[in-house]
């Protein structure tokens, strides 16, 4: 159900969530339960039936209250509390979330404290209210505190892996049937990101002004390669190559041209459904790029 949930296809999900429910409900299995009443409360969501989905949480949270599960409770109290946010019921959304978020430092749930705030930030966007993540929950204390644990984590996968691994990460604005679902620069985590995190290359978006400017790879000293996406996989449309030479050039202000790569900005296809344009667009975008760099760095 969760990974039909991730693909969009909510109807097939909502039908796996229900199979799911009964077997917990035959099982006599509470936290199951719970589990089962939060997803098919996700779904109503879904159809817009939030009225529902509340009441359905509501239920759920009064059963985590009474199994006294610390860890139903977190789960089920940061669904309630972004719900309250999408009904506008601020008083409640922020009882829930804090409650939630104490639970989660309690249980040591760093990572899950971390999607629901991601959730949060995406729940105010949606609402078109991208400021009042910040007004509510956020401060520069709590910001710093979250790169730093970002950081760590991302420092502590790649401990003890191969030497000769090469590690690679790519910063992703969102890539769904040519659209997108975030914006901004990366100087805000750019000090961190190029300057901490010790991957061994980045794939960067930098097909649009969303992504800013190359001012944040100042970060950068290691010996890896930055790829700059500066061919978009969204569109059909061929990007100028003396355009696309002059940026590379912008960028050697801050890290060497043999450091320096190019490829797509992003995938063709992200999702099964993939971007607007057909197979021979994709392999010219493709031919683009070799032809660039075959200019810029020869063989």
């Amino acid at each position: 159900g969760f990974a039909l949930e991730t693909q969009r296809e909510y109807d097939a999900a909502n039908e796996y969530y229900k199979k799911g429910m009964l077997m917990a409900e035959q099982l006599k299995d509470e936290k199951l339960i719970i589990q089962g009443m939060t997803n098919l409360a996700a779904m109503l969501a879904e159809e817009s039936e939030d009225p529902k989905a509340l009441d359905m949480l509501k239920q759920a949270y009064d059963r985590a209250v009474k199994l006294k599960d610390k860890e139903m409770l977190a789960l089920v109290q940061a669904e309630l509390g972004l719900m309250y946010v999408t009904l506008a019921i601020d008083d409640e959304a922020r009882q829930f979330l804090e409650e939630s978020f104490r639970l989660f430092d309690e249980l040591g749930w760093v990572k899950s404290k971390l999607t629901v705030w991601y959730n949060l930030a995406s729940t105010y966007r949606f609402l078109k209210k991208p400021e009042k993540a910040l007004e509510i929950f956020g401060s520069q204390e709590t910001y710093d505190e979250l790169k730093r644990v970002a950081t760590e984590n991302v420092k502590n996968i790649q401990i003890g892996l191969p030497e000769d691994l090469v590690v690679t990460t790519h910063i992703c604005r969102g890539n769904f049937r040519s659209s997108y679902s975030q914006e901004g620069a990366y100087e805000p985590v750019a000090k961190e990101l190029f300057g901490e995190t010790g991957f061994d290359g980045f794939f960067l978006e930098y097909d649009t002004d969303r992504a800013g400017g190359f001012e944040p790879l100042r970060y950068y000293t290691g010996d890896g390669q930055i790829i700059l996406g500066l061919i978009t996989s969204k569109t059909p449309e061929l990007e100028d190559i003396a355009e696309v030479k002059a940026r590379i050039t912008e960028a050697t202000k801050y890290v060497p041209l043999e450091q320096l790569c190019l490829s797509p900005q992003c995938g063709f296809a992200s999702t099964e459904e993939g971007n607007n344009l057909t197979e021979e667009q994709q392999w010219a975008k493709l031919a683009l790029v070799k032809q660039i760099a075959d200019e810029v760095w020869g063989d």
